[in-house]
C-alpha cells in the first residue's frame, strides 16, 4: 500500500489498476477508498465505450449538418445532475445517445425497470433500463432548452461485444446501426439558427468536464437508487 493512497487513487489509469487498488484497500480496512476506486473503474470502462462511439460519430456524420457534443453533465432542477454521453444536434432533431460498453448476454425488455448482464453461470450484473435513463436525459434537456420532447430522438448504443438473448428492444442499437438511424432522418425540424443557439446553450449550461464532475454524478446516482429502494420501486 502506498504511503499516500489518495495520490495513488488519483493517478490510476486503467480499470485493472483500479481493481487491484480497491482489493488492497479492502484488505487494509479502507473501504472508503476502495469504493472510490470502483467508481473510477466504472468511469474508465464507460470512457472506452464513449470514445468508440464518439469516433464513429465524428467520422460518419457530416460536420456541416450535425453538431456533436460528448460527455456533458448538467445540473437539474431538483439539485441533482444528469450526464449525457453524446448529443447530436442537427436540422433533423436532437439525438441523445446513451452508451453501454458491455460484453456477454443482455436480458432486457423495453418496459422492464432492470436489465441483466450475464457473463457466465456465476456472474450476473443488474443495471437500470438505459431506455428509461435516456428518457430522463431528454426531460432534463427539454427543460434547459424549453423544447418539446418531439424534437428529441433517444438512442441506446451497446459498443462492446454484448448480444441480446430475447431480441433487441426498440431504440437500442449494436455495432454501427445507430449511424444509419441518424442518417435516415430527413425531415427538417430545426433551422440553422436554432441548431447554433441550442449548441451554444448546452455548452454554456454544462458543468466542467473531469473526474470530479463524474464523481459528483455517481454520488447522485447512488442517492437516487437508495431513495428508490426505500420506496420499493426497484
Amino acid at each position: 500500500m502506498a504511503k499516500d493512497p489518495r495520490e495513488t487513487l488519483n493517478n490510476l489509469k486503467t480499470p485493472k489498476d483500479c481493481q487491484v487498488f480497491a482489493d488492497n484497500c479492502n484488505r487494509n480496512g479502507r473501504k472508503d477508498l476502495a469504493e472510490e476506486a470502483i467508481q473510477k473503474q466504472i468511469h474508465l470502462i464507460a470512457q472506452k465505450g464513449e470514445s468508440i462511439v464518439n469516433t464513429c460519430l465524428s467520422k460518419s456524420l457530416d460536420s456541416g449538418s450535425y453538431f456533436l457534443l460528448s460527455d456533458m453533465t448538467f445540473q437539474t432542477k431538483n439539485n441533482s445532475t444528469t450526464q449525457i454521453d453524446h448529443i447530436v444536434i442537427s436540422f433533423y432533431g436532437i439525438f441523445i445517445i446513451e452508451t453501454k460498453h458491455y460484453k456477454g448476454f443482455i436480458f432486457a425488455s423495453e418496459s422492464s425497470k432492470i436489465w441483466t448482464q450475464t457473463l457466465n453461470a456465476f456472474t450476473k450484473t443488474k443495471f437500470h433500463n438505459p431506455i428509461h435513463q435516456n428518457y430522463g436525459h431528454i426531460q432534463a434537456l427539454s427543460e434547459i432548452l424549453n423544447l418539446d420532447d418531439s424534437y428529441f430522438h433517444s438512442l441506446v448504443v451497446f459498443s462492446g461485444d454484448a448480444s441480446f438473448k430475447k431480441g433487441i428492444p426498440s431504440g437500442v442499437f449494436v455495432n454501427s446501426d445507430y449511424i444509419k438511424y441518424i442518417q435516415l432522418q430527413e425531415t427538417h425540424v430545426l433551422s440553422e439558427s436554432q441548431v447554433f443557439k441550442i449548441a451554444l446553450k448546452l455548452e454554456s449550461s454544462a458543468l466542467e468536464k473531469g473526474y470530479e464532475t463524474s464523481k459528483l454524478h455517481g454520488e447522485n446516482i447512488k442517492k437516487s437508487i437508495t431513495r428508490h429502494l426505500k420506496q420499493g420501486l426497484t
